[in-house]
């Protein structure tokens, strides 16, 4: 029994999100990918998390990340950022927290004490899942460069310009791979930043 068959996720069978426009099913075989796993319930939490695998999988998306002139604030090209993000092995997980207002419109927070966890705040997950793909893939670019700290590929708090480091370039160009918008631009609202201004 095959498992394409056997799984469903938002209603719609996996094999026929696998041969989605993404174009990534022959590339589900990369061990070295980082892995990004959600125990709760919801459907488009559920969604993005299929989604995210499928383009950490996708060598497309790796070769847009190394055709990038450069990132702000980087010590490395956008070419070796993409190899190592592509062969990091991490194993991350999304941890869903509610934020202290609801109308805070943060979508999460860059977790420095294990960055293999992914904090999305609750108030701010009913957005498409494009958008939940560009705040999963900013901590996975985070991630990676914890594990690899002899290279420095981040952002801080005093970034004049974040969008150009290389998680928030990153992170916009899996929305932008993810929706098929290539328009798309969309800043990623982080606690820290929301809870200083």
């Amino acid at each position: 029994m095959n498992h394409f068959t056997t799984y469903k996720t938002h209603n719609i069978p996996i094999k026929a999100m696998c041969q989605s426009t993404l174009g990534i099913r022959k590339h589900l075989s990369n061990d070295n990918a980082i892995s990004i796993e959600y125990k709760g319930f919801r459907e488009n939490m559920r969604l993005a998390i299929f989604k995210i695998n499928q383009l950490l999988r996708n060598e497309k998306f790796f070769n847009q990340i190394r055709r990038l002139p450069s990132f702000d604030m980087a010590d490395i090209s956008p070419a070796h950022v993409a190899d190592l993000i592509e062969n990091a092995n991490i194993k991350m997980t999304v941890d869903l927290y509610y934020s202290l207002s609801p109308f805070n419109n943060a979508y999460g927070y860059d977790n420095e004490e294990d960055p293999r966890i992914i904090p999305i705040n609750v108030w701010q997950i009913e957005r498409p899942i494009a958008s939940l793909c560009n705040t999963m893939m900013h901590a996975c670019v985070h991630a990676t460069n914890s594990f690899n700290p002899q290279y420095y590929f981040g952002h801080d708090k005093q970034s004049n310009n974040p969008e150009n480091t290389a998680p928030y370039k990153i992170g916009c160009l899996a929305q932008q791979f993810i929706s098929g918008d290539d328009t798309i631009y969309e800043y990623m609202k982080h606690e820290d930043y929301i809870a200083n201004v």
